[in-house]
């Protein structure tokens, strides 16, 4: 069971799906009240209109995110983990291989948020599709590779509540966040879990011996900060957790929440 300790007053916050019931719809309000908080670069709605394939199957999703540059949106679909995945399974597979009519999506769209621009919406739904989001509120990795058949990303939007009434939120997996610059990465031969940081300007503000976090694949990773013949380099703290494979180009990359990521370039 999981739970979190806020230091400030010595209060603990439980897990509110091991301590009290709530129905999916009740979850689906905590998440879109504090949309604007975790998913700052995206418009998000309600979104409950009827999406269909052409073979006949039909879903209703619970949301939709439109990114604010009109770049990506994003179908999402709320779920309880005490849910099965094949039910979860079915629904996004519609979602995945749905039928759009561009236009009768982007009025509902505008109706949902009538500050959104009519004509980039039209042309986003027109020119991309949409990419699918499962949200749920328990840690189910063991969904992860079946969403991901239907290249689906998965979220975790945890709830805890303290007894005095008051909640925290702990996000986690995948989720969209927006890059705002990167920097080309390459492993330095002969120096076990060393990087050469190409192009550094993302990270001007590290000096020598500072520690920086990079998450790998959902991981927080550390690495220390220091400088040879004049070039940043990242060296590993505790190489048995981070240890990357050798032989591969990476690329750290800054999201707009101030986090860095490194990835497989």
């Amino acid at each position: 069971m999981a739970r979190i300790l806020a230091t400030v007053d010595s209060t603990w916050y439980e897990e509110l799906s091991l301590v009290s019931y709530y129905y999916e719809s009740q979850f689906e309000h905590k998440v879109i009240s504090h949309a604007a908080f975790v998913f700052p670069d995206y418009y998000v709605m309600k979104y409950k209109k009827v999406m269909h394939t052409a073979h006949g199957k039909t879903s209703t999703p619970d949301l939709v995110m439109v990114r604010k540059s009109y770049e990506d949106w994003w179908v999402v679909e709320v779920e309880k983990a005490d849910h099965p995945i094949e039910h979860v399974l079915g629904q996004v597979e519609v979602f995945s291989n749905a039928e759009l009519n561009a236009i009768e999506t982007s009025k509902y769209i505008i109706q949902q948020n009538s500050s959104l621009d009519e004509k980039k919406v039209l042309n986003l739904i027109r020119n991309e599709r949409p990419k699918v989001l499962v949200i749920v509120d328990q840690p189910k990795d063991s969904w992860k590779r079946d969403l991901a058949n239907y290249n689906t990303k998965l979220c975790v939007f945890q709830v805890f509540k303290n007894n005095h009434g008051l909640e925290l939120y702990r996000i986690n997996g995948e989720y969209p966040y927006i890059y705002t610059g990167d920097a080309h990465c390459r492993m330095v031969s002969g120096m076990v879990n060393t990087l050469e940081v190409i192009n550094p300007e993302i990270l001007d503000s590290f000096v020598s011996g500072d520690e920086l976090e990079l998450v790998f694949k959902e991981q927080m990773t550390k690495w220390e900060v220091f400088f040879a013949k004049g070039k940043m380099h990242l060296k590993s703290v505790g190489m048995s957790v981070n240890k990357l494979p050798v032989g591969k180009d990476y690329i750290i990359r800054k999201d707009s929440f101030d986090r860095y990521h490194i990835e497989f370039n």
